[in-house]
Protein backbone atom coordinates (compact mmCIF):
# COMPACT_ATOMS: atom_id res chain seq x y z
CA UNK A 1 0.00 0.00 0.00
CA UNK A 2 2.74 2.28 1.08
CA UNK A 3 4.99 1.38 -1.70
CA UNK A 4 2.09 2.07 -4.90
CA UNK A 5 1.61 5.25 -2.59
CA UNK A 6 4.66 6.35 -3.38
CA UNK A 7 4.87 5.23 -6.97
CA UNK A 8 1.86 7.01 -8.21
CA UNK A 9 3.33 10.34 -5.74
CA UNK A 10 6.69 10.03 -7.72
CA UNK A 11 4.49 9.81 -10.95
CA UNK A 12 2.69 13.15 -10.42
CA UNK A 13 5.67 14.66 -8.95
CA UNK A 14 7.56 13.45 -12.60
CA UNK A 15 4.52 15.15 -14.49
CA UNK A 16 4.79 17.98 -12.75
CA UNK A 17 8.02 18.29 -13.11
CA UNK A 18 7.44 18.07 -17.28
CA UNK A 19 5.54 20.84 -17.48
CA UNK A 20 7.67 23.97 -16.91
CA UNK A 21 10.27 22.10 -19.17
CA UNK A 22 7.56 22.84 -22.28
CA UNK A 23 6.40 25.62 -21.26
CA UNK A 24 9.64 27.45 -21.87
CA UNK A 25 9.65 27.30 -25.25
CA UNK A 26 6.01 29.24 -25.25
CA UNK A 27 7.84 32.61 -26.18
CA UNK A 28 9.11 31.15 -29.47
CA UNK A 29 5.96 29.24 -30.49
CA UNK A 30 3.35 31.64 -30.25
CA UNK A 31 5.01 34.14 -33.07
CA UNK A 32 5.73 30.92 -35.17
CA UNK A 33 2.31 29.87 -35.48
CA UNK A 34 1.14 33.28 -35.88
CA UNK A 35 3.10 33.36 -38.78
CA UNK A 36 2.00 30.28 -40.19
CA UNK A 37 -1.62 31.44 -39.71
CA UNK A 38 -0.68 34.50 -41.24
CA UNK A 39 0.82 32.50 -44.38
CA UNK A 40 -2.18 30.28 -44.60
CA UNK A 41 -4.60 33.48 -44.47
CA UNK A 42 -2.62 35.12 -47.43
CA UNK A 43 -2.10 32.01 -49.46
CA UNK A 44 -5.72 31.07 -49.42
CA UNK A 45 -6.41 35.14 -50.47
CA UNK A 46 -4.11 35.03 -53.75
CA UNK A 47 -4.69 31.72 -54.43
CA UNK A 48 -7.49 32.33 -56.68
CA UNK A 49 -5.84 35.54 -58.34
CA UNK A 50 -2.38 33.26 -59.00
CA UNK A 51 -3.87 30.24 -60.14
CA UNK A 52 -7.40 30.88 -61.43
CA UNK A 53 -7.99 32.00 -65.18
CA UNK A 54 -10.73 33.88 -64.06
CA UNK A 55 -8.85 37.18 -63.30
CA UNK A 56 -8.06 37.19 -67.18
CA UNK A 57 -10.57 39.41 -69.35
CA UNK A 58 -10.52 39.90 -72.93
CA UNK A 59 -12.28 42.73 -75.01
CA UNK A 60 -12.28 43.98 -78.45
CA UNK A 61 -12.46 47.71 -78.58
CA UNK A 62 -13.91 49.86 -81.32
CA UNK A 63 -10.98 52.45 -82.34
CA UNK A 64 -12.68 54.81 -85.59
CA UNK A 65 -9.29 56.47 -85.52
CA UNK A 66 -7.10 53.87 -86.37
CA UNK A 67 -6.82 55.23 -90.35
CA UNK A 68 -3.07 54.66 -91.08
CA UNK A 69 0.06 52.83 -89.39
CA UNK A 70 1.06 55.87 -86.73
CA UNK A 71 -2.36 56.24 -85.72
CA UNK A 72 -2.13 52.26 -85.23
CA UNK A 73 0.96 52.50 -83.76
CA UNK A 74 -0.68 55.63 -81.36
CA UNK A 75 -3.42 53.44 -80.16
CA UNK A 76 -1.03 50.33 -79.78
CA UNK A 77 1.32 51.82 -77.16
CA UNK A 78 -1.49 53.25 -75.12
CA UNK A 79 -3.02 50.42 -74.40
CA UNK A 80 0.47 48.33 -73.88
CA UNK A 81 1.30 51.52 -71.47
CA UNK A 82 -1.85 50.78 -69.29
CA UNK A 83 -1.27 46.90 -69.27
CA UNK A 84 2.77 46.71 -68.92
CA UNK A 85 3.39 50.09 -67.92
CA UNK A 86 0.93 52.10 -65.89
CA UNK A 87 0.31 48.89 -63.75
CA UNK A 88 3.59 47.53 -64.34
CA UNK A 89 3.84 44.27 -61.84
CA UNK A 90 5.56 41.47 -64.05
CA UNK A 91 6.98 43.71 -66.94
CA UNK A 92 8.62 45.84 -63.63
CA UNK A 93 11.24 48.07 -65.00
CA UNK A 94 12.23 51.06 -61.92
CA UNK A 95 11.30 54.03 -64.24
CA UNK A 96 9.97 58.04 -64.31
CA UNK A 97 9.13 60.30 -66.35
CA UNK A 98 8.58 64.25 -66.33
CA UNK A 99 7.40 66.26 -68.94
CA UNK A 100 7.10 70.19 -69.33
CA UNK A 101 4.80 71.51 -72.28
CA UNK A 102 5.84 74.95 -71.88
CA UNK A 103 9.41 74.07 -72.64
CA UNK A 104 8.75 71.02 -74.61
CA UNK A 105 11.32 68.86 -72.88
CA UNK A 106 11.04 65.62 -71.29
CA UNK A 107 13.10 64.14 -68.53
CA UNK A 108 13.05 60.45 -68.40
CA UNK A 109 14.57 58.30 -65.70
CA UNK A 110 15.74 54.72 -65.68
CA UNK A 111 18.34 52.91 -64.42
CA UNK A 112 21.99 52.06 -65.89
CA UNK A 113 20.55 50.85 -69.49
CA UNK A 114 19.66 54.05 -70.44
CA UNK A 115 23.30 54.53 -71.02
CA UNK A 116 23.40 52.12 -73.76
CA UNK A 117 23.45 54.22 -77.33
CA UNK A 118 21.17 51.86 -78.70
CA UNK A 119 18.70 51.88 -75.81
CA UNK A 120 18.42 55.39 -76.33
CA UNK A 121 18.08 55.31 -79.82
CA UNK A 122 15.12 52.69 -79.35
CA UNK A 123 13.65 55.54 -77.47
CA UNK A 124 14.00 58.34 -80.27
CA UNK A 125 12.78 55.72 -82.85
CA UNK A 126 9.83 55.13 -80.98
CA UNK A 127 8.53 58.55 -80.34
CA UNK A 128 9.59 59.07 -84.07
CA UNK A 129 7.11 55.99 -85.07
CA UNK A 130 4.41 58.18 -83.59
CA UNK A 131 5.21 61.03 -85.29
CA UNK A 132 7.68 63.31 -83.18
CA UNK A 133 10.69 64.19 -83.91
CA UNK A 134 13.39 64.09 -80.42
CA UNK A 135 16.72 65.45 -79.44
CA UNK A 136 18.47 64.02 -76.47
CA UNK A 137 20.06 67.00 -74.98
CA UNK A 138 21.75 65.96 -71.82
CA UNK A 139 22.46 62.18 -70.11
CA UNK A 140 23.21 62.05 -66.37
CA UNK A 141 23.63 59.75 -63.45
CA UNK A 142 21.57 61.50 -61.36
CA UNK A 143 21.04 59.63 -57.60
CA UNK A 144 17.57 60.40 -55.84
CA UNK A 145 19.19 62.20 -51.88
CA UNK A 146 19.11 60.63 -49.30
CA UNK A 147 16.29 60.34 -46.97
CA UNK A 148 16.67 62.52 -44.47
CA UNK A 149 14.11 62.13 -41.07
CA UNK A 150 15.07 62.85 -37.23
CA UNK A 151 17.78 61.73 -35.39
CA UNK A 152 18.63 59.73 -38.78
CA UNK A 153 19.54 59.58 -42.81
CA UNK A 154 18.47 56.92 -45.08
CA UNK A 155 20.56 56.35 -48.16
CA UNK A 156 19.64 56.94 -51.38
CA UNK A 157 16.54 54.86 -52.27
CA UNK A 158 17.15 54.95 -55.79
CA UNK A 159 21.38 55.66 -56.48
CA UNK A 160 21.51 54.12 -59.63
CA UNK A 161 19.09 56.21 -61.80
CA UNK A 162 20.40 58.36 -64.84
CA UNK A 163 18.27 60.68 -66.86
CA UNK A 164 17.70 61.78 -70.07
CA UNK A 165 16.70 65.49 -70.90
CA UNK A 166 14.95 65.92 -74.59
CA UNK A 167 13.45 68.05 -76.36
CA UNK A 168 10.31 67.69 -78.36
CA UNK A 169 9.28 70.64 -80.73
CA UNK A 170 6.34 69.14 -81.40
CA UNK A 171 5.11 68.45 -78.06
CA UNK A 172 2.60 71.12 -77.52
CA UNK A 173 -0.20 69.12 -75.67
CA UNK A 174 -1.24 67.12 -73.09
CA UNK A 175 -2.29 64.38 -75.87
CA UNK A 176 1.26 64.89 -77.60
CA UNK A 177 2.57 64.35 -74.43
CA UNK A 178 0.97 61.23 -73.48
CA UNK A 179 1.66 59.82 -76.73
CA UNK A 180 5.46 60.62 -76.08
CA UNK A 181 5.03 58.42 -72.46
CA UNK A 182 3.49 55.66 -74.15
CA UNK A 183 5.76 55.34 -76.87
CA UNK A 184 8.95 55.96 -74.03
CA UNK A 185 6.96 53.01 -72.42
CA UNK A 186 6.98 50.44 -75.77
CA UNK A 187 10.76 50.80 -75.92
CA UNK A 188 11.08 50.17 -72.30
CA UNK A 189 8.93 46.85 -72.98
CA UNK A 190 11.37 46.02 -75.81
CA UNK A 191 8.52 45.75 -78.48
CA UNK A 192 4.64 44.35 -78.88
CA UNK A 193 3.14 42.12 -77.00
CA UNK A 194 0.88 39.70 -77.40
CA UNK A 195 -1.82 41.26 -74.63
CA UNK A 196 -2.15 43.64 -77.44
CA UNK A 197 -3.31 42.96 -81.09
CA UNK A 198 -4.99 45.42 -83.64
CA UNK A 199 -6.56 45.37 -86.61
CA UNK A 200 -6.50 48.53 -88.50
CA UNK A 201 -8.66 46.98 -91.44
CA UNK A 202 -11.75 46.39 -89.01
CA UNK A 203 -10.39 49.43 -86.85
CA UNK A 204 -10.54 47.37 -83.50
CA UNK A 205 -7.63 46.60 -80.80
CA UNK A 206 -7.99 43.17 -79.01
CA UNK A 207 -6.85 43.35 -75.78
CA UNK A 208 -6.03 40.77 -72.75
CA UNK A 209 -5.60 41.95 -69.14
CA UNK A 210 -5.88 41.42 -65.39
CA UNK A 211 -9.29 42.62 -64.31
CA UNK A 212 -8.39 43.04 -60.54
CA UNK A 213 -5.70 45.71 -62.12
CA UNK A 214 -7.14 47.59 -64.97
CA UNK A 215 -11.47 47.80 -66.36
CA UNK A 216 -12.36 47.91 -70.01
CA UNK A 217 -12.81 51.98 -69.62
CA UNK A 218 -9.18 51.97 -68.06
CA UNK A 219 -8.04 51.18 -71.26
CA UNK A 220 -10.78 52.97 -73.49
CA UNK A 221 -9.81 56.14 -71.68
CA UNK A 222 -5.94 55.35 -72.73
CA UNK A 223 -6.61 55.58 -75.93
CA UNK A 224 -9.35 58.12 -76.38
CA UNK A 225 -6.71 60.45 -74.31
CA UNK A 226 -4.40 60.20 -77.27
CA UNK A 227 -6.43 61.08 -79.82
CA UNK A 228 -8.10 57.99 -81.48
CA UNK A 229 -10.63 56.47 -79.63
CA UNK A 230 -13.58 56.35 -78.50
CA UNK A 231 -14.32 58.64 -75.50
CA UNK A 232 -16.15 56.31 -72.54
CA UNK A 233 -19.15 57.89 -71.84
CA UNK A 234 -18.92 61.18 -69.01
CA UNK A 235 -15.21 60.81 -68.82
CA UNK A 236 -14.06 63.20 -71.53
CA UNK A 237 -10.44 62.97 -72.72
CA UNK A 238 -10.48 64.46 -76.10
CA UNK A 239 -7.33 66.72 -77.33
CA UNK A 240 -8.87 69.30 -74.95
CA UNK A 241 -9.58 67.27 -72.00
CA UNK A 242 -7.15 65.04 -72.10
CA UNK A 243 -5.96 63.35 -68.59
CA UNK A 244 -1.57 62.76 -68.12
CA UNK A 245 -0.95 59.05 -68.19
CA UNK A 246 2.28 57.73 -67.05
CA UNK A 247 3.84 61.29 -66.21
CA UNK A 248 3.62 64.28 -64.51
CA UNK A 249 4.50 68.23 -64.69
CA UNK A 250 8.09 69.16 -64.28
CA UNK A 251 7.24 72.08 -61.99
CA UNK A 252 6.54 68.99 -59.43
CA UNK A 253 9.92 67.64 -60.24
CA UNK A 254 13.54 67.67 -59.10
CA UNK A 255 15.42 70.79 -59.15
CA UNK A 256 18.15 69.91 -61.74
CA UNK A 257 15.79 68.89 -64.30
CA UNK A 258 14.43 72.50 -64.06
CA UNK A 259 17.43 73.73 -64.11
CA UNK A 260 18.93 72.01 -67.74
CA UNK A 261 15.60 73.18 -68.67
CA UNK A 262 16.46 76.89 -68.41
CA UNK A 263 18.56 76.14 -71.68
CA UNK A 264 15.58 76.27 -73.61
Amino acid sequence: MIESRLKTEGKVTQKRNLTPSTSKHDPLLRPLLFIVAIGVLAAGIAWPRLFSKENVQTDVLSVPGMKDDVAVRIATNAALHQITGILEDDHAILHGCEISLSRRVVTYHEGRRLRQTDYRTRIQAAIQEEGYASQIVALHHNPLPPVIVPDRVYPSPWQDRHTAILFIPDMTGIQDANRVADAIAFARAGGDIVEVVPDSTARTIELTYDRFKLTRRNLEAAIAGVGVGTEPQNYPTGSENAVARGWRSLQEGFPFALFLCQLF
